[in-house]
């Protein structure tokens, strides 16, 4: 009698389950996409959400015209990684992996999302820093122990560690008493150039 609304269960709200248009993703709506504010670590110029032919959704940098599949980006591509499809025509092929900017590998494939921690081996996240003196700045974080280390710095390390050529220092300490090979100790130590690490 009053014309009040009335809760019908079977009625569903419109925006319960929608996605956001631009990404495809559920967590966010259209106003809130973070695609849509995309800067190109290239030339740190503004980049565009674009789609293809097939509907299938690329970043573009508006100056140096680099792209890569936003599928990719999001790292859940369904798509092998020998199978990638062409980018757009227009486009020039990406600089490579947006999380550690080598130019063999793309972002899903990247080694540094699957290192583990040095002190408890957990899977390392790699995330990016929102503080004003860093911000943008990608670090590797240890979701269990906390372990943090600056991306760049362990990028370094890695290829310090593989160009640096190691010796090998062997030690004979025999027993004073004998002179038998039973009763000497052969060690094996791998020296460093120009450090020792420990673990």
């Amino acid at each position: 009698m009053g014309g009040g609304y009335k809760s019908n269960s079977n009625c569903i709200p419109i925006y319960k389950d929608c996605s956001c248009l631009l990404c495809g993703q559920k967590t966010h709506k259209i106003a809130q996409c973070p695609w849509m504010h995309v800067i190109c670590k290239n030339c740190n110029n503004e980049c565009d959400l674009l789609e293809d032919n097939n509907k299938k959704r690329f970043i573009k940098c508006q100056k140096c015209e680099l792209a890569q599949w936003l599928d990719d980006l999001m790292g859940n591509s369904s798509d092998k990684p020998n199978d990638l499809g062409t980018p757009p025509a227009a486009v020039k092929k990406g600089p490579g992996c947006f999380v550690c900017k080598a130019e063999e590998h793309w972002s899903y494939t990247c080694p540094w999302k699957w290192s583990p921690c040095k002190m408890c081996t957990t899977i390392r996240d790699v995330r990016t820093s929102t503080q004003l003196r860093s911000k943008g700045e990608k670090f590797l974080k240890c979701p269990r122990c906390d372990e943090f280390e600056w991306l760049e710095v362990a990028i370094a390390g890695c290829k310090k560690e593989k160009s640096e050529p190691k010796k090998l220092v062997f030690e004979e300490k025999a027993k004073e008493s004998s002179t038998s090979k039973s009763n000497s100790n052969l060690k094996l130590n791998i020296d460093r150039v120009s450090h020792t690490r420990f673990i």
